[in-house]
């Protein structure tokens, strides 16, 4: 018994042993102590190795193809060497053997060895259920997979171990992109972002999280203010400040300018990016191109008049002049019942609305005058007919929009409709087949 005793002690000393040398390895990033088993060092430089290529080689491909091509050549090649290894290794240092290969194969860009990688990563929080480090990467696994449920436990189980950055973020990130997301998930979402904030206020990715989280929220099923599209945008110009040129940072800031009509900006944001990375730089350069492009077909048809005949432009000029004596004020759909006073124009041109794009349609006014609405959460590939009185709520905001894009003037009124259940298209609500309240384009 006492010999049992004994070797308990030793056992508990041994872990307690072992997990200082995981935290410092695998948590804090230290460099490789001394003390390492031979096995496990080997194994970790050839970690380190490999990860140093990895990040050489997303400097150097441009196809997202050639780059998983050659990931894959280099992800076989490090295996090789565990497996070589897997023996001794496991003799040294069971845990961190499982979280050295899980590292590798949750790591690697190449999502066919995912699942090797949770195979490793389940043995690891099996022989340390307390370690923070395994059970994120767990769940960034599962997250990989597109299983949000396993991906939350994951991350559930690392928060319950202690408070931590990573552990809050991914919640926030996870629980946002369940499927048939409630109010609840949104919520839970912005106040595991804003946890993350508390516990450190200099993460320039807990502040994007925030942002989305933000942005998540204003376009949830649950509608709300603008005040909570500005907070999604100050969230991210804080991200912006801490980690100038990021590129996930200036995707999502750009995305959240446009919304607010801030279209000049949005493009300098995208023009800010400084990332290395080549395939993340073609991205950048498609999203400026389709922004870009967007602005300019608008600002054409406005310039053009829908390129209708003068006789048709000045009917429809006399018809949104007669609408406006027709139509009489809606209640809106609001709690408060409030009655809501209209404009009223007629649709000369519609740009259907994309994935990164709403949609966009040139309203003339009885005074001839062309404004741009552009409308949220229609469903992909929507457009309104070219004749059809269109009325929106006189208390939207307008933006006027001057700049130059190439040498090419782009200059017209912007007004954003972000709940499209607003408007009246000839008298009547717009059909609820036609909505659809989430559509957030991020990165």
């Amino acid at each position: 018994m006492a010999e049992d005793s004994q070797r308990t002690s030793d056992d508990k000393e041994l872990s307690k042993e072992n997990e200082t040398v995981v935290q410092r390895i695998l948590e804090l990033n230290l460099s490789e102590p001394t003390e390492l088993p031979p096995a496990i060092k080997t194994l970790k430089l050839e970690l380190d190795s490999f990860f140093e290529a990895r990040d050489v080689a997303k400097t150097q491909i441009e196809s997202f193809e050639e780059y998983n091509d050659v990931m894959e050549i280099k992800v076989k090649k490090a295996a090789s060497v565990f497996e070589e290894l897997e023996n001794a290794a496991l003799e040294q240092n069971k845990e961190l053997y499982w979280q050295l290969r899980g590292k590798l194969f949750a790591g690697c860009d190449c999502k066919k060895f995912t699942e090797e990688g949770i195979r490793s990563l389940a043995i690891a929080v099996k022989l340390n259920p307390s370690s923070v480090w395994s059970w994120n990467l767990l769940g960034q696994c599962y997250y990989t997979l597109n299983n949000i449920e396993m991906a939350i436990k994951c991350f559930t189980n690392a928060l319950q171990v202690a408070p931590d950055l990573k552990s809050l973020i991914n919640l926030s990130i996870a629980i946002r992109r369940q499927p048939n997301r409630t109010p609840q998930n949104i919520q839970d979402s912005l106040t595991y972002a804003q946890e993350a904030i508390r516990l450190n206020s200099h993460s320039h990715t807990a502040w994007m999280v925030l942002g989305t989280a933000h942005l998540t929220s204003f376009f949830g099923p649950q509608r709300s203010n603008v005040v909570t599209l500005k907070k999604a945008l100050k969230a991210y110009e804080l991200a912006n400040h801490l980690a100038p040129g990021d590129f996930e940072v200036c995707c999502n800031l750009s995305v959240t300018l446009r919304y607010i009509g801030k279209y000049e900006e949005a493009l300098k944001t995208l023009k800010s990016c400084t990332t290395t990375v080549l395939i993340d730089q073609a991205k950048i350069l498609e999203e400026y191109n389709k922004l870009k492009d967007w602005l300019l077909n608008l600002s054409r048809l406005v310039v053009k008049r829908g390129k209708l005949r003068t006789s048709k432009l000045a009917n429809f000029a006399k018809i949104a002049g007669e609408s406006s004596k027709k139509l009489e004020p809606q209640t809106a759909d609001s709690s408060d019942g409030n009655v809501k006073q209209f404009n009223h124009g007629v649709v000369i041109f519609s740009v259907p609305s994309t994935g990164p794009f709403p949609l966009a349609v040139g309203l003339l006014g009885a005074d001839s005058l062309i404004q741009v609405v552009t409308i949220f959460n229609v469903v992909i590939g929507k457009a309104f007919k070219v004749g059809t009185v269109l009325s929106y709520p006189q208390e939207s905001t307008v933006n006027p929009l001057q700049m130059e894009i190439d040498d090419q003037p782009v200059d017209f009124n912007n007004i954003p409709i972000f709940n499209p259940s607003d408007l009246l298209l000839n008298g009547k609500k717009i059909s609820p087949t036609s909505l659809s309240y989430s559509c957030v384009h991020l990165v």
